[in-house]
């Protein structure tokens, strides 16, 4: 394989990481990516950062453990929606559940499908739906 395939093999990988997706090829040579997908690498490391501080707000016990869902407490409700407002613009969501109301509903709803399984859900995607954006 000739180096000119080889870095048009690569290319792609490089834009993919432009997009959170890869990140081998932009974080051990840079220098081989055009400039416009640079920017794009540094911005979409800039946004996994920025995303993984707004996320360790998050207290441990507001994360998925087993027998889980529990209702969140309205200081966490408030945390939450705050972590989403922040994050969902900058990964181009359209994220729903943005305030305390809305998360206590939705909890609400997964208690009671929780429940409704004898105390298990096993329809993934039942509770994906109202937990995803």
């Amino acid at each position: 394989m000739t180096c000119i395939a080889i870095w048009s093999a690569l290319k792609p990988a490089a834009r993919l990481r432009s997009r959170g997706l890869a990140r081998w090829l932009g974080d051990i040579a840079p220098h081989l990516l055009p400039p416009q997908t640079r920017d794009l690498l540094v911005a979409a490391k800039d946004k996994a950062v920025r995303r993984r501080a707004a996320e360790r707000r998050l207290t441990k016990s507001m994360l998925y453990i087993k027998g889980w869902p529990r209702m969140l407490t309205d200081g966490e409700a408030d945390l939450l929606a705050e972590v989403r407002r922040e994050v969902s613009p900058r990964l181009d969501l359209r994220a729903r559940y943005l305030d305390r109301t809305a998360i206590h509903t939705c909890y609400a709803e997964l208690l009671e499908l929780h429940a409704s399984r004898g105390g298990g859900i096993t329809d993934i995607s039942a509770s994906r739906r109202l937990l995803v954006p």
